[in-house]
């Protein structure tokens, strides 16, 4: 009995295992739920952000929704992307044919043609996210009268031309890269480059993605740096926080496009482009941040670029909003 005793003695308690407090584990549940949910809200925004349905299935009351927490519903749902309806009264009133050329994974690109029986040049034309070749009929005709032959397109998932979802240039350089076989085909001569926003960006990129092509001139209007740059600009928009909204977006998006979204960056590609460059941007543009078009025309390695700032002007043709100043500008650069 005694030696029952001391081994009851000299045996250890029992640790019976520490339980998390119930305040914490609640934490943990709310944090992990947000976790699942922002991301559920960025792969779909990701996804409607880059399909573009056909414009006919838009609705007729489909407007921006209007006070803070629509926006932020809206921002974090994503928009419904509609390609713009083609009007077909909305047509140069220049002498000019359609053409069609097509992707290498078989899309249709559709353009226009705008001819000059003696032309001094060719300007290819580019329109921005969510555009078409139509939004650019005024810089298309703008050109025309200074002696250009005008050519321009539709990118994939834009206007006429076929295909569903956009990349926001990193594919798209394949379009712009037919255009100018194209009009090399033709025998056009002195082939120049106009783009704005996007198309800016796509025209900048096409430079590094195809080394083949030399532009005489390149005009670029506000085009974004980074994908995520872009994010943040629409985030900004809407008086949202930026992060992490724009980084999940481009993972997202990278995902499900197929592409690094991350390495998409307007400014590294630049150092390729030698030719003559104008690059202009808008004082009040609250998508593109001056920081992010200085840091892609400190890059340009042409030894002759020019910069300017449109004053009191946002995200927007410049031509349109300040035709004077847009005139004087563009003749004073391509007759240098």
């Amino acid at each position: 009995m005694p030696s029952l005793v001391r081994y009851q003695y000299l045996m250890k308690p029992e640790k019976k295992p520490r339980k998390i407090p119930s305040l914490v584990r609640w934490i943990g549940w709310v944090l992990l739920v947000q976790f699942i949910l922002i991301n559920v809200c960025a792969a779909i925004y990701a996804y409607r952000f880059t399909y573009f349905r056909e414009a006919g299935a838009k609705p007729a009351d489909d407007k921006a929704p209007s006070h803070f927490f629509a926006k932020t519903w809206h921002l974090f749902t994503g928009p419904a992307s509609y390609k713009v309806a083609f009007n077909p009264a909305d047509t140069p009133v220049v002498r000019h044919q359609s053409f069609t050329l097509h992707t290498s994974s078989g899309i249709p690109i559709e353009g226009w043609w705008l001819k000059q029986d003696s032309a001094k040049g060719t300007m290819l034309l580019f329109h921005g996210l969510a555009g078409s070749r139509q939004r650019c009929l005024a810089e298309a005709i703008a050109f025309y009268n200074m002696g250009y032959q005008v050519l321009m397109i539709d990118f994939r998932a834009h206007g006429q031309s076929g295909g569903a979802v956009t990349t926001y240039g990193a594919r798209e350089t394949e379009e712009v890269h037919l255009l100018y076989e194209y009009a090399r085909a033709q025998q056009l001569n002195n082939i120049s480059f106009w783009g704005i926003s996007m198309g800016a960006s796509t025209v900048l990129k096409a430079m590094h993605d195809y080394p083949d092509m030399r532009p005489k001139v390149i005009i670029a209007d506000a085009p974004f740096n980074r994908l995520q740059d872009h994010l943040k600009g629409r985030a900004r928009a809407v008086g949202f926080p930026e992060q992490p909204f724009a980084w999940l977006v481009t993972g997202w998006m990278s995902v499900e496009r197929g592409f690094n979204a991350f390495s998409y960056a307007t400014e590294n590609y630049a150092a390729a482009i030698k030719c003559p460059v104008l690059l202009q941007w808008g004082s009040l543009d609250a998508l593109v941040t001056e920081k992010e078009v200085k840091a892609v025309y400190e890059k340009l390695s042409s030894s002759r670029k020019k910069w300017m700032v449109y004053e009191n002007l946002g995200h927007t043709s410049f031509l349109r909003e300040d035709p004077a100043l847009w005139h004087r500008t563009i003749n004073d650069f391509l007759n240098q």
